[in-house]
């Protein structure tokens, strides 16, 4: 029998927190994408308002991506399971359907995207 889901959301430059109740919130859809022959990716939705701290949390590199880790965390009975662990790597404003309201869409892939920012050239 189900007693219960719970999705645990943690971003960080090094490091990732848990996000606070209201990002939550505004998160509208989770997606997350496995591949066995390439990356593994996910995308998130969320409602965004002018006042939102989503702008502090996502958008504060002005127009380039930051490197944020983010790990997708479900749990199911009791027992948590890591869905995503991986970093963003592109960010879209859309416009919402209401005035003073858009679309955050974070679109990522697995840790496997950090090697490729890696320079391993020379080594043995």
């Amino acid at each position: 029998m189900l007693k219960g889901i719970h999705m645990t959301l943690m971003v960080g430059p090094v490091v990732p927190l848990p996000v606070p109740q209201i990002v939550l919130d505004a998160l509208t859809s989770v997606e997350v994408t496995s591949s066995a022959g390439g990356p593994s990716g996910f995308q998130l939705s969320f409602t965004l308002s002018n006042r939102s701290p989503l702008h502090t949390l996502f958008l504060v590199a002005g127009g380039q991506t930051p490197l944020l880790r983010v790990i997708i965390i479900v749990t199911v009975n009791g027992a948590p399971q890591v869905l995503m662990d991986g970093v963003m790597t592109h960010q879209q404003v859309s416009p919402g359907n209401q005035p003073g309201h858009s679309t955050l869409r974070i679109t990522g892939e697995d840790l496997t995207r950090v090697m490729d920012l890696i320079d391993f050239s020379g080594l043995p």
